[in-house]
């Protein structure tokens, strides 16, 4: 079975209602069952079987229920049919046919990446599928690692929820290169790029999930898709023009000056990670840091 779906007006929020048009191309064997073009309205939407009713509420913010009909002629066989149920349809008959309904969890997630992408470079539709349909899931414990020295980058990750941070000891210190969260990139740069070990740790502050692509499989998509190339080279330069500012901001910034930068761009961290963490990343004593969080207000 294909599905393709295209969302007109966005997603399930706040008890609205939005219209989806959506595809469905069924083929079993050699018989091409259906072709549906359907309008379906998500909010608290019910599917009517006689007296049972199958609800389809909205759920949270950023996971909308979405509905699959397959229309299927009469003279199908029983087999066919407990196939479907297995598959987790819903099978009624509607005047001359079956209808099997399958509800499907549409992300929101995928049109935010999107417009992500938008900011460096636009890629249509089929590229982004196809970077996308690549991606896999993983799942990170407050602390877990990531990345240690010595160990090569193999995967580049793309962050849905939590806070990483890549940094490096000394006998002494600690010192903080980067965090990363959503809708960001996370990985050690180099690493990555030149697969060679890496010289600092990548490590978890918060549990996180991440949703990540193999050098490999993304050096192939190059390959197959220029315009996935331009998109992580422009990403990449973004990377590098981010590094430069930030060298810029430690050699010739104030404390207070860095201090601001950070909370302009990041004001959420300050609630969420350690402030000798803070303090290491901006190069702030932690007692100075101390001062400033207390003495300037946003």
């Amino acid at each position: 079975m294909k599905s393709t779906y295209q969302a007109q007006n966005g997603f399930a929020e706040g008890g609205r209602s939005y219209v989806y048009t959506i595809t469905n191309i069924v083929c079993i064997g050699t018989k091409i069952c259906s072709l549906v073009l359907i309008h379906i309205k998500i909010s608290y939407y019910c599917l009517c079987k006689t007296n049972e009713e199958y609800c389809l509420p909205t759920g949270r913010r950023r996971m909308a229920q979405s509905v699959f009909p397959i229309y299927i002629g009469t003279g199908c066989s029983t087999r066919f049919y407990s196939q479907l149920r297995r598959e987790g349809y819903l099978l009624f008959k509607h005047f001359f046919c079956v209808i099997a309904y399958k509800t499907l969890n549409v992300s929101c997630d995928f049109m935010e990446r999107h417009d992500y992408f938008k900011h460096f470079h636009e890629i249509n539709k089929a590229d982004y599928y196809l970077l996308t349909d690549k991606l896999k899931s993983r799942k990170f414990k407050k602390g877990d690692f990531i990345t240690i020295p010595g160990q090569v980058q193999k995967e580049l990750y793309f962050v849905k929820s939590g806070i990483q941070m890549s940094y490096f000891d000394t006998d002494s210190k600690t010192y903080v290169i980067a965090f990363t969260y959503y809708p960001n990139l996370c990985a050690i740069p180099e690493s990555f790029s030149f697969q060679s070990p890496s010289k600092y740790f990548l490590t978890c502050l918060t549990a996180s999930e991440l949703e990540y692509i193999t050098f490999e499989e993304l050096q192939k998509l190059f390959d197959y898709s220029q315009q996935i190339e331009r998109l992580f080279r422009k990403m990449t330069e973004f990377v590098l023009a981010g590094m430069i500012n930030r060298h810029i901001e430690l050699h010739s910034f104030t404390m207070e000056e860095r201090y601001k930068t950070f909370c302009q761009r990041s004001q959420h961290l300050l609630q969420l990670v350690a402030h000798k963490y803070i303090a290491s990343y901006l190069g702030i004593d932690p007692t100075n840091f101390s001062k400033l969080f207390n003495n300037v207000k946003f």
